[in-house]
């Protein structure tokens, strides 16, 4: 259990970097951008490459966003709880989120595969698109496997108690 939590967490915050490298990145192309309209020269591909790097943000920041528990959590129904009710519920909604993005994961490679069948690349700069659906695969099954970890971690700590 300490190699599996140690390997998702690692992979997790490789993840996270590739997110917070990919917003400085936005930070700076639209920086530039706006200096070079005021300039009269705007850069063309500024908007095109934000939207691709946007994606890469959302996708790699899912799975260190749930280790860290930052995500939305209806407090309202959870502090009404008990031990065994609340053990159940998270066990519940970390089961719901694997299958949901496992299911999200697989769908996102199959349209990787299709924009890569296709030749699909960005208009401007004609970068192939694929990699960004495979970018959001990848995240996802590493977010059923931060799920899964937090799932025994849940149920390693429900049977300490005990």
């Amino acid at each position: 259990m300490r190699v599996f939590g140690f390997i998702i967490k690692g992979i997790s915050v490789l993840l996270y970097w590739i997110s917070c490298v990919s917003v400085a990145c936005i930070v700076c192309i639209t920086v530039f951008d706006v200096i070079m309209r005021r300039a009269g020269r705007p850069v063309d591909f500024a908007v095109e490459i934000v939207i691709l790097l946007a994606g890469i943000v959302i996708a790699c920041a899912f799975p260190a966003t749930s280790l860290a528990k930052d995500h939305v959590i209806m407090e309202f129904i959870v502090e009404k709880l008990s031990g065994k009710r609340l053990t159940a519920l998270n066990t519940l909604t970390r089961l719901i989120g694997i299958a949901l993005f496992f299911t999200i994961g697989l769908s996102a490679f199959k349209l990787g595969n299709g924009l890569r069948n296709a030749g699909q690349c960005s208009p401007i700069l004609l970068i192939p698109e694929f990699p960004l659906p495979y970018t959001l695969g990848v995240a996802c099954f590493v977010e059923c496997l931060v799920l899964l970890y937090m799932l025994l971690e849940n149920v390693t700590k429900r049977e300490e108690q005990v």
